[in-house]
């Protein structure tokens, strides 16, 4: 018995909740719902095409009864989302709203209308409104508009340089068809198509045999191996082949182009380094050098040889020394005293011949030393020397010139009586 009366409270439920659900309009109230423009409004005062615009809608209850209803949104016919449900107390407004992503530019009408649920004592001339819209044009969707962005479709190319403002897979138009190189198979329409033209945006040429960019008609090294056509010949090679001996060097860059055991002469000696003994010639045969393919320094001095008075300060200068990777150390060695650096200052506190001793070294720990010999004299010396010997000089003359004075054979004159 129980089960039954159960199951008949339970059947009755559901009756009564499905016809809630089915047929609102019999709870709902009859009255008068309304929308004009004024109760239209937007998100934004800028309306771009691909960014979110959110549409409000206040719906207004002109009557004594709470009543339902729903809200349609249309921009241009189509609707936007879904419907809205309100409910607006009497003498109320409710609001509601959707998010309309514009998929293009252009005009737009706005169409707002308001169905009520029950449609008893409702005014249908106040059901429906509309707004008027202008959607800019905002290709890339980066947030401005194409009036003011440099690159509307954001393919790296700026407006002034693309044939394709606005289509971000197109930028060119190298023979002017309206077609876009990336779809045209002819980009320069000399009747080559793409795939069989080495030049295909040159309508004059199609081969260009190295890729540079120069027709193999103008092009003075067809072949690319950085020798000129015209010194092909002299040389051996083939104007056509970059690398004539097949040695994987290009003949421009090979120093002996025919002879694929040879490329390269590190100590310009005119033989190959692959059969030279002493590549950088430095002295060292290969097999007992550090870095065969490394010449040692070459120690220079600014002058070999140098007059200095005593306790002068004299400059020695080696900034002259040469290392094809530079020269990390310089040492002068004067005597039993080392000083170090490109450039040094010494004096001498005895006369004679002194010598200095340059050597340079590479960061691989090779060298290279010179001398520099310096006469160093005594100044007061040598002007009292120099005194004397003009003293001795001028006496000489005197008594040279008294002597002709009084040769034989020359009569006296009354000078000479006296």
């Amino acid at each position: 018995m129980k089960k039954t009366l159960h199951a008949f409270i339970f059947s009755v439920i559901l009756a009564l909740s499905t016809s809630l659900l089915s047929a609102p309009s019999a709870l709902a109230a009859g009255g008068d719902l309304s929308v004009d423009s004024s109760s239209v409004w937007f998100s934004t005062d800028s309306y771009l095409e691909g960014h979110t615009i959110r549409i409000w809608a206040s719906v207004a209850n002109n009557s004594t009864e709470d009543l339902l209803g729903s809200v349609h949104f249309t921009a241009n016919g189509a609707q936007i989302g879904s419907d809205q449900a309100v409910s607006a107390l009497a003498g109320k407004t409710d609001e509601v709203f959707v998010d309309w992503v514009p998929a293009t530019y252009g005009s737009f009408t706005i169409q707002v209308s308001v169905t009520p649920w029950e449609s008893t004592g409702d005014n249908g001339s106040n059901n429906v409104t509309s707004k008027s819209v202008t959607v800019v044009q905002d290709t890339d969707r980066d947030g401005l508009s194409n009036g003011s962005d440099p690159d509307d479709d954001n393919d790296g190319v700026s407006d002034p340089e693309d044939a394709f403002p606005t289509t971000k897979s197109e930028s060119k138009d190298s023979d002017g068809d309206g077609k876009g190189n990336n779809s045209d198979n002819d980009d320069d329409n000399d009747g080559t198509l793409d795939v069989d033209d080495q030049l295909p945006e040159d309508p004059k040429f199609t081969k260009d045999m190295d890729g540079d960019g120069f027709a193999d008609e103008i092009d003075e090294d067809i072949d690319g191996d950085l020798l000129a056509n015209t010194d092909e010949e002299s040389r051996g090679t083939m104007i056509k082949v970059p690398d004539t001996d097949g040695d994987f060097v290009l003949d421009g860059v090979d120093l002996f182009p025919t002879d694929p055991t040879e490329w390269a002469d590190t100590d310009s000696d005119g033989v190959g380094d692959n059969s030279d003994p002493d590549i950088d010639n430095d002295g060292l045969l290969n097999e007992v050098d550090a870095d065969p393919s490394n010449p040692a320094p070459e120690a220079e001095a600014d002058q070999d040889a140098v007059l200095a008075s005593l306790d002068e300060a004299v400059t020695f200068d080696a900034s002259g020394s040469v290392d094809n990777e530079g020269i990390v150390k310089y040492v002068w060695q004067f005597g039993e005293e080392t000083v170090e650096g490109p450039t040094v200052i010494k004096s001498f506190d005895s006369a004679g011949l002194k010598v200095a001793v340059l050597t340079v070294y590479d960061a691989q720990g090779q060298s290279d030393s010179m001398e520099v010999k310096v006469h160093v004299f005594d100044k007061a010396f040598l002007v009292e020397a120099i005194s004397f010997s003009l003293f001795v000089l001028l006496l000489a003359f005197y008594l040279i010139y008294r002597y002709n004075r009084r040769a034989p054979g020359k009569k006296a004159t009354k000078n000479d009586k006296k």
